[in-house]
């Protein structure tokens, strides 16, 4: 392979589809297997999973120092050099296999003193092992996921297949938990396959994994910060209300929300690599233009997105979830707002605050919000339980929406977010109120929340057209012209 030639990025399109597959598919098993799993293992049974869980994803964290997201960044700014590309990488991974090593270390001592859920949180140490390859910031980094994504999807079938044929009692709640971390350490393994095509070699002496510790660590902060939304509610949840039930009804809620939350991070994801290959290059009004549009994007889909969600989420919820997790409706409807102040937060923060190095004062707003979601979690579970926890991380997450738009305002004004969005946000109110009246009607709950969905999308589309929407006219315009160009060019 030759070393002098650069690493060429696929389109962004193309990278936004593999990227958002890649994505979904990491969730795909526990998506599709949610409505059998909750069934079988009950509110108690997938609490146990989500406590344990949360417990583990901690120790990956610190063993990740920040890399994945840093070493995105150092990738994609020298792809055009597929020699220093390697090195950099290789010192990376180097580095995260030797902290993701300490902490498994340090996990297993964990999890053998502990009295309670010892053999689930041992199982999970499989998960942190199977850290140390999961290499997807290389790909993201290169922007092209297309040689990842076919191996992911049959290691996920597999794992669908698994759960239905071999967890069929509430005991069975270890079997699903080892299920789930062979399939993550199968998945990640496939990456061994792909990188040999993507990289060259380079000599070992040559490597210098400390030169990167300081600004792994920068990227780090934020890491810890925002587990704490994701990873200490549940947490919290498992040690200040009794029993498992409360991580149940918000470990299935939240995971509805995260599906449909892919599907809007997904673009930003894949343009971090972009705009910091732009940011390196000087090209400051072509990321204005990119944030603008990427923000456009968010906002066309996360409005209905939560607005839909909080009309269906009454009839959704039993349907999919079965009897007992009742309470996971009002959870639903206050995560469905996390679509759209995650989505922009998270844009804000891979198309401008990190590529242009601002990430150190990126840190100090997540620390406060991580501050704020802690004590507020801390008055509220106690009487509210996963209500109260839900409520904290989106005041949270609130908080730091309004820090990014502050930190960027020499970038960014806020009255250009209410230009480009005013028009979704109408739209969505009057779809929301359709929506949520729909669901009051008389008949089998199936049906209407068919007709919930399919009118609400239908209504959602009319209105932009009445309100002559020119972001989504324009990518009209451009769908058309494809098409047309395909079927003269047969």
């Amino acid at each position: 392979m030759d070393e002098n030639n650069a690493i060429k990025p696929k389109s962004i399109k193309v990278n936004y589809i593999f990227n958002l597959a890649y994505e979904v598919f990491a969730l795909l098993t526990p998506l599709i297997t949610t409505p059998y799993v909750s069934r079988v293992l009950g509110a108690d049974g997938v609490g146990i999973y989500s406590y344990t869980n949360s417990i583990a994803q901690y120790f990956i964290l610190f063993g990740n120092l920040g890399i994945a997201t840093y070493g995105q960044m150092q990738i994609a700014a020298c792809r055009e050099e597929r020699k220093e590309t390697s090195r950099v990488f290789y010192e990376l991974w180097i580095l995260r296999a030797l902290t993701m090593a300490i902490s498994l270390g340090i996990y297993m001592v964990v999890s053998f003193t502990a009295t309670e859920y010892r053999e689930a949180r041992l199982i999970f140490g499989v998960i942190i092992f199977a850290s140390i390859f999961d290499m997807t910031w290389l790909f993201r980094g290169i922007e092209d996921f297309s040689k990842v994504v076919i191996r992911n999807f049959i290691v996920k079938i597999v794992m669908i297949v698994a759960v239905f044929i071999f967890v069929k009692t509430k005991d069975d709640v270890n079997i699903y938990i080892l299920l789930i971390a062979l399939s993550t350490l199968l998945g990640n393994i496939t990456f061994l396959f792909s990188m040999r095509n993507v990289l060259c070699r380079v000599e070992l002496k040559s490597l210098n994994i400390l030169r990167h510790t300081k600004q792994c660590l920068v990227f780090f902060i934020p890491t810890i910060a925002t587990s704490v939304y994701t990873l200490l509610d549940k947490t919290m949840l498992g040690m200040l209300t009794e029993g498992t039930a409360q991580n149940g009804y918000y470990e299935q809620a939240h995971k509805i929300e995260q599906i449909l939350l892919v599907a809007i991070t997904s673009l930003n994801t894949i343009m971090r690599s972009r705009m910091s290959f732009l940011f390196q290059h000087g090209q400051i009004d072509e990321m204005r233009a990119r944030l603008n549009r990427s923000i456009s994007f968010i906002l066309l889909i996360s409005i209905p997105m939560a607005a839909g969600l909080i009309g269906i989420a009454p009839n959704f919820i039993p349907l999919f979830l079965g009897e007992g997790f009742e309470e996971s409706i009002i959870l639903l409807q206050i995560f469905s707002l996390l679509l759209i102040v995650i989505g922009l937060s998270n844009c804000l923060n891979t198309h401008y605050l990190g590529p242009s190095g601002r990430q150190g004062k990126n840190n100090y707003v997540l620390i406060a919000g991580a501050a704020v979601n802690f004590i507020f979690n801390l008055m509220a579970i106690p009487t509210y339980g996963a209500v109260g926890a839900a409520c904290a991380s989106v005041l949270a997450e609130t908080l730091i929406l309004i820090g990014y738009l502050y930190l960027i305002r020499d970038f960014f004004k806020f009255k250009t977010m209410i230009k480009l969005g005013w028009k979704y946000a109408i739209a969505g109110l009057v779809m929301g109120c359709f929506v949520s009246y729909m669901g009051t009607l008389p008949g089998k709950s199936f049906v209407i929340l068919v007709l919930q969905i399919i009118n609400g999308a239908v209504l959602y589309g009319i209105i932009l057209c009445l309100l002559r929407d020119k972001f989504l006219f324009e990518n009209i315009k451009m769908i058309i012209y494809k098409v047309k160009t395909k079927i003269h060019a047969r």
